[in-house]
């Protein structure tokens, strides 16, 4: 059985989130939706696993506390960091940048724990849910757990997001 290692699956994100980061934005602003675990079911399908709605769901709901406390916070942070009114000297400038450069970097930790917390609850039911050549649905599971219809819109990112698997198969 094919497990999932978290330093494939981090490599996999960074240069996969760099070919669909507007969708995840999209979904994290519009659906609610964690891109770590968008992350993971594209990681997934790229492997040819895949979970159980129940996995699904308890993947979710176990990030959704650490998401909350801490990557949201930190996120928020740098966010209004980001949009503090224009400062009017030079050095304010370069300390508000390193601040948000600092905040970004404790922000991507942050993701980074997060991807090792799916990992490790994904090992943990592996032996139960894991199925080699799988049919690639995880991503409209994870929008049905999102209640999200699929719309002509969604379908098309859908399309872009399995594209961009392409090249990792």
């Amino acid at each position: 059985m094919t497990s999932v290692n978290a330093t494939d699956f981090w490599q996999f994100s960074l240069s996969y989130y760099a070919k669909v980061k507007p969708i995840c934005l999209a979904w994290q602003d519009d659906f609610n939706a964690n891109v770590n675990l968008l992350l993971l079911l594209g990681y997934l399908e790229q492997q040819r696993l895949s979970i159980t709605g129940q996995t699904l769901k308890g993947l979710n709901q176990a990030l959704f506390v650490y998401n909350a406390r801490i990557t949201q916070r930190v996120r928020a942070l740098r966010r209004r960091v980001s949009s503090l009114n224009p400062l009017t000297t030079e050095q304010q400038q370069q300390f508000s940048a390193e601040l948000k450069q600092q905040l970004l970097g404790v922000e991507l930790v942050a993701e980074q724990q997060e991807q090792q917390l799916l990992v490790q609850l994904l090992t943990a039911n592996t032996q139960h849910n894991a199925v080699i050549n799988a049919p690639s649905a995880l991503l409209e599971l994870y929008l049905a757990l999102l209640q999200q219809p699929i719309s002509n819109t969604v379908q098309q990112q859908l399309i872009q997001l399995r594209l961009a698997l392409s090249p990792f198969k």
